[in-house]
């Protein structure tokens, strides 16, 4: 039967009886697994379990007795302890230690060799460490430590020590010392915290050891640990029970007044009752007591307990009102002004820093009056260092505050002094350094910002702030370094960068994408996107603009699955949905991207998702009612375009009414729009034309005095108020709103073309120059011909082709029409033309050759010209009848040839609206005559007008133009003149045709010729067959009637020798065709007529005195008739004409032409040659049809 739990100790055993005894009271189990009796000592030991468990109670004994510093039971525990494990490290070691004492050194060897033997090497190193300690260097060395701890140099003591025994002290005494040290260095202490934590466990109730740990404690605010160490303080001296109140009371006494405060206070008067702090203790609690009553001190108390909870609008009403109530106080005035600081009143605060330092200063100088009642040793510290040094840190935000504001107001010295200050007040602080080197940047002084961000890397390099300002100034100059920056950080901080480093990467790779799609390179460009969003798979503005370039690639599908996924992977839903959203409004898939916002909870937008949502609600209403306006109903697009509606919908209704013609509707809902937003651009504008339109300028101008211009507006308002002003006859408005226009967009092709119509009457260059710019906006022109403008490709810009939108052809038909009008050209002209018909030769027959030079230039905003020519007529002799006064005398008669030639001149200008010219007949005509005329043009609404005043020369005939000289008398006779005025109208609105109409009355009047009167009406309308830019074909009818009160045909003396039914109809159907390309323009027309005209008869031959200027002349008058007989004549007529122009160069076109008419009795026939030069180089259109010089004869 086995034998279990017998220890059997002899008596001679002495003071180890006790030794079973103490083992069991401790819990130890003594088992019988091998009982081993040792006769020698007469004891038996048991083995494996129970002698090991019985060896830790031992050292573990030994340890609590080291820990307590009682020498009699480490005495007793280290000889238990050697009788049982004679080589057991600490019994080693305390060997060791008394050989070195007592300098025995075969004690120290044999120390030495049981080390080595057990191959306990953490044993050799603490022996090793011991040996070193007892020698004289060591000893120095330690020495220097301790006195390196005193004088605060932690770190430097810290290493001394370790130079000494590594990072294990080789005794409890030395752990204690050595760790208390460590603690002192703050990247050291949690480690030092542990250490501290096992020696507790280790050597547990050791004053000191539990004093230091309360402390450490305390220090890192873990109060409930630190008061745990020092209540476990029972023993020790009295010094240190003192040590343990002072602690503890210095931590009560900086805790918020409570009820827990008080039961704290009860409970430290009860442990020590007998400290020298009881007694303000007592007075404290006394006095707490009374507060906890107080709700001045109870106001104060949420007061401070907001202020940790950083609510410091709340706290600061309740910190005053503590303040007043509590005037001596100084915690309630630095809590108050602390508040005051986060609340960034910071000169406010400055006041309640001092009160609080000077207040809790006058309240320490009267307590060390109190010998009963010992000061904290920290506890000035705790009050005075705290606010000063807030209040330090207040100062330099106050000289930061008025930094920011010199700089606001752009007094950068006044800015620099205040930075520097607030540095010297807080040198550690980097807000100073990072004011100064924003300030150095946006002065553009780049050195100077880069030394002050330096100096704060080298004070601050993992400030989060530094980093933030280092990688911000680095990312664009240079990447590579910013990148560095982020890969260099702490590993602690690099979780915290992580984001930035990702989207430095990012910005990298979208410059490398930025840099393909400027080569072309699209699919590189979209690889490089697919990398970027990658890095942050939910970032739905990368998959934006990654899907975006898939679908400019076409890639629709690819484009919608990088969205599918990124809707997938993002936690941001309400920012995915919604650029999304826009992601599908881009592509006009309106219904899908409401669907899409639609996943996102109503409580969940965003103001962007809610404005998106409304603005496709609205543009899904807005395209139903515009396709209802389309369709012609009005009203039910109206009704539906206004539900819900706000100041914009209103304004487009007013809009439709406008367009409609329904003026008042359009006034009312305009008016509707402004109650609803007074000054909506739309409807101010849109009111004031209407006014315009009404020929109310007053009311209209003072609406659109009333328009406030912003980035916001919509450009096209601005260019309608921009119209409107001009259209009041105020360009210097008008021109400020195409330049606000034009400086928000630089492209506004739009723009420029208006405001270069505004300058083209008073600065015609400067008004090209705005047209060249125009047609580089709208991608006409290559912008580097902008500025020096180059002619050549300005002008073959303005060739107008079939693409082109109204915006395209309406600059390049403004350009075109100022710069010819700016271009001085010469042209010379032969001209060539006959005509035969049915009367005697020499009378209607002519034959004409005409020379014509033409200049025309530039002058004052329109074009003047001058027009020479040499005009030669040949109408051939006459026979005797019915010329001059032949028929009317009894003799013979012989005229002479009719021909004649002559020099003319003509100048004259023409602008927007006014022409006028001047001229004479051709000197050398026997008949000579000033000529000349005067136009107005303009419109009228939809209808084009013109008024012409003029005398023109009647030149049907030699005797009409040039005049005779009768044979008979040598009377001289003929050069009729056509005075009067014309009247023209046109109507054409660019659709399919247009009609025309033209009212002439005339009074004709010559020398020796009956005056003679005319009214004309003609009429015509043209439909456009084909109407390209480069090609024409119109076909047309064409309505005519004159009235002449006289007919005047005939060629005696008294009559006028032209073409003047007293009535004359006709119709015509006249056909027209015109090609153009770069060098040539070619143009064909032809007409078929039919006319009647009639003579009503009885009108004078002769002029009254004839049969006396007859007999003067020594001839006898016979009794031939005296009036003409009336006769009347119908018909059909044709007329074709082929012209051509040929571009030869930038400066010379050389163009002929040949016409060719038939109708009964008369048929004339007409050619041309000329040649042109124009002085500044034109590559633009050739004109469409050729337009040939006119004889000035031809001008009406």
């Amino acid at each position: 039967m086995p034998v279990k739990n017998i220890l059997v100790v002899p008596a001679s055993a002495g003071s180890r009886t006790g030794l079973i005894g103490e083992a069991l009271q401790h819990g130890m189990r003594l088992t019988g697994r091998g009982l081993l009796c040792l006769s020698l000592v007469g004891v038996c030991h048991l083995a494996n379990s129970a002698g090991v468990e019985q060896e830790q109670w031992l050292q573990e004994r030994l340890f609590a007795s080291q820990a307590a510093r009682r020498t009699d039971l480490i005495s007793d525990a280290r000889q238990r302890l050697s009788m049982i494990a004679p080589e057991h490290p600490e019994i080693i070691a305390l060997e060791f230690q008394d050989a070195l004492n007592q300098h025995d050194q075969a004690a120290q060897k044999r120390a030495l060799d049981l080390a080595e033997r057990s191959g306990n090497l953490a044993l050799q190193q603490r022996l090793a460490a011991l040996q070193r300690l007892a020698q004289p260097n060591g000893k120095m060395a330690l020495q220097q430590a301790r006195l390196l701890a005193a004088a605060g140099q932690y770190d430097a003591a810290t290493k001394e020590y370790q130079s000494l025994f590594a990072n294990s002290p080789p005794s409890f005494e030395l752990a204690l010392e050595y760790w208390g040290v460590v603690s002192s260095v703050q990247s050291r202490r949690a480690e030092a915290m542990e250490q501290l934590y096992r020696l507790n466990q280790l050597y547990p109730g050791n004053s000191q050891l539990q004093l230091l740990i309360g402390r450490l404690f305390l220090s890192e605010d873990k109060p409930d640990e630190a008061l745990k160490a020092l209540h476990a303080i029972n023993s020790g001296s009295q010094h240190d029970h003192e040590k343990a109140a002072e602690l503890e009371y210095e931590h009560l006494i900086h805790q918020p007044i409570s009820s827990g405060s008080v039961l704290a206070l009860e409970g430290f008067l009860q442990r020590y009752s007998d400290s020298t702090f009881s007694k303000a203790a007592r007075k404290n609690l006394s006095a707490q007591k009374k507060l906890l009553n107080d709700p001045n001190w109870q106001a104060g108390s949420r007061g401070r307990a907001l202020l940790e909870q950083q609510r410091y609008a709340e706290a600061e009403p309740l910190l005053k009102k503590a303040v007043r109530a509590f005037p001596a106080d100084g915690d309630l005035h630095g809590a108050l002004a602390h508040t005051l600081l986060n609340l960034e009143r910071y000169e406010e605060a400055e006041k309640y820093f001092s009160l609080a330092v000077s207040k809790i200063a006058h309240t320490l100088s009267e307590r060390s009056t109190e010998p009963d009642i010992p000061i904290v040793e920290s506890e000035a510290s705790a009050w005075l260092a705290k606010w000063e040094s807030l209040r330090l840190y207040n100062q330099s935000l106050i000289q930061i505050q008025r930094g920011d504001a010199y700089l606001q107001a752009a007094d950068y010295p006044a800015a620099r002094r205040a930075y520097l200050r607030a540095r010297a007040l807080q040198p550690e602080e980097v807000t100073s350094y990072l004011r100064l080197y924003e300030l150095e940047l946006a002065l553009n002084n780049e050195p100077e910002a880069l030394k002050w961000l330096q100096i704060v890397q080298r004070r601050q390099p993992y400030d989060d702030r530094v980093v933030y300002a280092a990688v911000g100034y680095y990312r664009e100059r240079n990447p590579e370094q910013a990148r560095s920056i982020l890969a260099n950080l702490p590993v602690r901080m690099r979780a915290d960068f992580a984001e930035l480093r990702a989207r430095l990467v990012q910005e990298q790779l979208a410059q490398e994408a930025e840099e393909a799609l400027a080569q072309g390179d699209t699919t590189r460009a979209i690889e490089l996107q697919r990398r970027s969003l990658s890095y942050t798979p939910g970032d739905p503005w990368l998959a934006y603009r990654l899907a975006s370039l898939l679908v400019d690639t076409g890639q629709i599908e690819a484009a919608d699955q990088v969205f599918t996924g990124m809707l997938q992977r993002t936690n941001d839903l309400p920012a995915a949905r919604y650029a999304h959203g826009i992601y599908l409004v881009n592509q006009d898939r309106d219904r899908e991207a409401l669907d899409t916002l639609s996943y996102v909870q109503r409580a969940d937008w965003t103001e962007d998702i809610r404005e998106l949502h409304e603005r496709l609600t609205r543009r899904q209403r807005l395209q139903e009612a515009d396709r209802l306006f389309l369709a012609g109903q009005l009203e039910r697009a109206i009704q539906l375009l206004l539900q819900d509606a706000e100041a914009e919908q209103y304004a487009l209704a007013a809009s439709w009414y406008q367009d409609m013609g329904q003026a008042r509707q359009a006034v009312k809902h305009y008016q509707q729009a402004l109650k609803m937003e007074p000054g909506y651009p739309q409807a101010l504008v849109g009111l004031a034309e209407i006014y315009l339109a009404e020929g109310r300028p007053k009311p209209a101008a003072k609406l659109l005095q009333q328009l406030q211009v912003d980035a916001e507006t919509n450009p096209y308002v601005v260019r309608r108020a921009a119209e409107a002003w001009s259209e009041l006859g105020n360009t210097e408005r008008a021109i400020t709103l195409y330049e606000q226009l034009l400086a928000q967009d630089d492209n506004d092709a739009h723009s420029y073309r208006n405001l270069a119509r505004l300058h083209r009457q008073t600065e015609p260059d400067r008004a090209l120059d705005y047209y060249a710019r125009g047609l580089a906006a709208n991608q006409q022109l290559d912008p580097s011909k902008v500025s020096p403008l180059a002619l050549p490709e300005l002008t073959a810009a303005t060739r107008i082709s079939e693409d082109d939108d109204w915006l395209a052809r309406s600059l390049k038909t403004d350009t075109d029409e100022l710069y010819r009008k700016r271009n001085t050209s010469i042209q010379i002209q032969q001209d060539f033309g006959w005509r035969s018909d049915s009367d005697a030769q020499g009378l209607s027959d002519l034959k004409r050759h005409t020379t014509i030079f033409r200049l025309d230039t530039p002058v004052a905003h329109g074009t003047g010209f001058v027009q020479a020519e040499y005009v030669r007529l040949n109408a051939g002799t006459p026979g005797s009848y019915r010329f001059g006064l032949c028929s009317k005398v009894q003799g013979s008669c012989q005229p002479g040839s009719q021909n004649t030639d002559g020099a003319g001149i003509a100048v004259g200008w023409q602008g927007d609206n006014w022409s006028w010219d001047l001229g004479h007949s051709p000197f050398g005509f026997k008949e000579k005559n000033w000529l000349g005329g005067v136009t107005y043009r303009s419109d009228w609404r939809q209808l084009g007008y013109s008024l012409t005043l003029s005398r023109r020369p009647m030149s049907n005939s030699v005797l009409s133009y040039a005049g005779a000289v009768d044979p008979v008398t040598g009377t001289q006779w003929g050069g009729v003149t056509v005075n009067g005025a014309t009247l023209g109208l046109s109507y054409d609105q660019g659709g399919a045709g247009g009609v025309w109409a033209s009212f002439g009355a005339h009074k004709l009047r010559g020398t020796h010729v009956q005056d003679n009167q005319r009214l004309s009406a003609m009429a015509g309308y043209y439909h456009r067959l084909i109407d390209r830019v480069d090609e024409r074909m119109r076909v047309g009818l064409t309505l005519m009637h004159w009235r002449y009160s006289k007919g005047m045909d005939e060629f005696t003396l008294g009559q006028g020798g032209y073409y003047s039914p007293q009535k004359y109809s006709s119709i015509g159907v006249p056909f027209s065709y015109a090609w153009r390309n770069y060098n040539w323009s070619v143009a064909f027309e032809t007409s078929v007529s039919w006319s009647t005209s009639s003579y009503a008869g009885g009108d004078r031959l002769y002029i009254s005195d004839s049969d006396y200027r007859i007999m003067q002349a020594g001839d006898i008058p016979n009794n031939s008739a005296l009036y003409n007989d009336s006769t009347s004549a119908s018909g059909l007529g044709a007329r074709a004409r082929l012209m051509a122009e040929r571009r030869l160069s930038d400066h010379w076109v050389v163009g002929s032409g040949f016409d060719w008419g038939y109708s009964k009795d008369y048929s004339p026939s007409h050619a041309f040659v000329y040649l042109r030069y124009l002085f500044k180089p034109w590559r633009g259109n050739l004109a469409l049809p050729v337009e040939p010089l006119e004889s000035y004869a031809e001008w009406r």
